[in-house]
């Protein structure tokens, strides 16, 4: 403690000497006018370790369960249709048809032309130049305050509600007194610290480190492997005979009745052909033509249709059923056993050993100095000005608060946003516009006269024939074989894997900090 008495009153001296000249005390406590100074707190470094808690990965074996496919074999039966033919004897209907002469009556319409005038509307294009307003967007860019989420571990902001003092300004005419400054030379006495140095011998103190090989005991998981009898279901397919009924269609043939239109038409002959000829109606001898007349009739005739029946039939058919087995298989079951374990682990000790050195002191002698100085001594004068008063008015106002917590916090940041903006501009365009102008043309108008004639036509009737015919008929008959069906089954099987673990660790970190040293006088 005694030499850091001496470093005290070195860095003291120019303190002591400031304060004797403006004629002020250090303090109050008993550093007086003319005396030592006061030389305030020294700060020594101390280093200390903690232990911090960190987080490491660690690699560590684990057993898993992973399934492996296997192939096996099956013998399962499978139904397949055999086709049989065989040959039908049935009687069908054909219509045969047969030709019928008739004579029939028809109306034919004959052209008259004649000119006839009309008036008609032209729509008449022309050009206009118009003048418009049409809508232009335009880019407009501001600055906008955005609002954004950042995540902040252990900070959270809230609200709360708190008086706060709003300035009111208000002006006052006010009377001061300003001190206005002069120099003055003076004359004094001051005390001088001289150093003298002397050497003297100082024993202090040193850690000298050593190392040392303790023993202590720690826990370690290690991994047991058990053998366990273990139950699990298999599905083991086998096959079942079922009995069902189908529904099958068998034709039927069966006699109906349907009504069907016959054309017993016949040809005509015509007087004269009009001024477009034959026109393909037949052909024109001796100044006149021959036409043929359609002349429909409507007949009922019986008719053999083949209708399809539906008719029940029972058939058996196989179905694959997986049936669930229960079988027991040994596996290895893995248990972490806590074991202590010693061991040995070095630490570091600090021994403290005496030393002895020479050092240089330096003293300091106090010697009495005259001296001329500057007092700046103020005179008071008396001015008038007007300045403003701030009053405070006690408001509620929001505010927020910083709580230590993991939640989100709103900032506010400025972003531009550019918006677009609708202004409008004139413009001419051209329009084409259409003027009705009124017209007079001749067209021929045809008109059309009726005149009867007759013709002979010729018909074909269907006549219905019997006819008989031999065709096949194929069957198909179900013939049950086994086969062998290979399927895969997903067999289980245990591996080992290493996987990273994350543990927590304390580690030691050596920390320096400062330690306040109570301060002394400079004495």
């Amino acid at each position: 403690m005694h030499r850091y008495a001496w470093i005290l009153m070195l860095a003291a001296a120019p303190l002591t000497t400031a304060a004797q000249a403006g004629g002020h005390a250090c303090h109050s406590g008993g550093c007086y006018s003319g005396g030592p100074a006061y030389c305030g707190p020294v700060y020594q470094t101390v280093q200390k370790t903690i232990y911090v808690p960190q987080y490491v990965w660690e690699q560590r074996t684990v057993h898993v369960t992973r399934y492996r496919p296997e192939q096996r074999q099956r013998t399962v039966t499978v139904t397949r249709c055999v086709p049989e033919t065989s040959e039908v004897n049935e009687t069908y209907t054909v219509m045969v048809p047969q030709t019928m002469t008739k004579t029939v009556s028809y109306t034919v319409a004959k052209p008259v032309v004649r000119q006839v005038e009309q008036q008609y509307t032209v729509l008449v294009p022309q050009t206009e130049t118009r003048q418009g307003t049409r809508h232009v967007v335009q880019p407009v860019t501001r600055q906008v305050e955005q609002q954004y989420t950042v995540l902040v571990p252990q900070t959270e902001t809230r609200q709360g509600v708190r008086h706060v003092s709003k300035p009111v300004v208000r002006q006052v005419e006010q009377t001061y007194t300003v001190m206005v400054p002069h120099t003055e030379t003076r004359q004094g006495t001051r005390i001088v610290c001289q150093p003298v140095t002397q050497q003297v011998e100082q024993q202090y103190t040193v850690l000298v480190p050593q190392t040392e090989t303790r023993q202590g005991t720690r826990n370690v998981v290690q991994p047991v492997t058990r053998q366990v009898e273990q139950q699990y279901t298999v599905l083991v397919p086998q096959t079942q005979t079922r009995q069902a009924v189908r529904t099958r269609c068998v034709p039927i043939q069966t006699t109906e009745q349907r009504t069907v239109c016959v054309n017993q038409g016949y040809w005509a002959n015509q007087s004269h052909c009009g001024y477009r000829g034959c026109g393909g109606c037949g052909s024109c001898y001796g100044g006149g033509c021959r036409v043929w007349v359609n002349q429909m009739v409507q007949k009922v005739i019986d008719v053999n249709v083949w209708r399809y029946q539906q008719v029940q039939e029972p058939y058996q058919y196989n179905v694959t059923v997986c049936r669930p087995e229960t079988r027991t298989r040994t596996v290895n079951v893995v248990d972490y056993q806590t074991v202590a374990q010693p061991y040995e682990y070095q630490v570091t000790t600090c021994r403290p050993e005496t030393r002895t050195r020479t050092v240089n002191v330096v003293n300091y002698q106090q010697v009495q100095q005259p001296y001329e100085y500057h007092v700046t001594v103020c005179r008071p004068e008396t001015r008038t000005q007007t300045v403003n008063v701030t009053e405070y008015k006690l408001e509620e106002q929001p505010y927020e608060y910083q709580v230590t917590t993991c939640r989100p916090e709103t900032r506010t940041r400025t972003v531009n946003v550019v918006e677009y903006q609708t202004v409008e501009q004139p413009y001419e365009y051209q329009v084409t516009t259409c003027r009705p102008e009124t017209r007079t043309r001749t067209v021929n108008v045809c008109e059309m006269t009726s005149e009867v004639q007759q013709r002979e036509v010729q018909y074909t009737v269907l006549k219905p024939e019997q006819r008989t015919r031999t065709r096949q008929v194929v069957n198909y008959r179900q013939v049950a074989e086994e086969q062998v069906q290979t399927y895969t089954v997903m067999v289980p099987y245990t591996e080992e894997r290493t996987i990273n673990v994350r543990v927590c660790r304390t580690v030691p970190q050596v920390v320096t900090y400062r330690v306040p040293v109570c301060g002394t006088c400079c004495n």
